[in-house]
């Protein structure tokens, strides 16, 4: 399967850009959204039983995330970070509304635990966060105040 989705990548990667762009959005309006929620939600009830039944599962999967895994969100965060900042070159607000909806459906309690979690990792780390916490904060007072 992980061939196969190359494959088509790269096949898709040699049409003009306003073609797959086409394909794409017409796939998009295909979707069926309640099939594909319901789609997801067997998988994580499937995946959370599996790690709940069986220790050397989990013990697999939380070693190979503790050995991948930092390379891997570090990418991810480079990835993301790109997107957000063409985002919100494009359209200013649409990161804010994108949070809002997505802070609505959100568990408060697991996402208190994770943040506090991260946080605290982040926290650890000797990233110049005075000075990024300083831009953060100044850029904040400067959008909220228009100082």
């Amino acid at each position: 399967m992980t061939g196969a989705l190359t494959e088509l990548a790269s096949q898709l990667n040699r049409l003009p850009p306003e073609l797959v762009k086409s394909f794409m959005a017409s796939l998009a309006d295909d979707i069926d959204r309640d099939a594909v929620r319901e789609c997801g939600r067997a998988w994580a009830n499937l995946a959370s039983s599996m790690l709940q039944d069986s220790p050397e599962l989990k013990a697999l999967v939380v070693q190979t995330i503790l050995a991948e895994g930092p390379r891997i969100n570090a990418n991810a965060i480079n990835a993301f970070s790109r997107f957000v900042n063409g985002l919100t070159r494009d359209d200013p607000e649409a990161l804010g509304r994108f949070v809002s909806q997505v802070t609505e459906n959100v568990d408060g309690k697991e996402l208190s635990k994770a943040a506090a979690a991260m946080t605290n990792a982040f926290l650890d780390q000797k990233l110049h966060l005075g000075s990024w916490l300083w831009k953060l904060m100044r850029g904040r007072m400067k959008k909220k105040f228009g100082i």
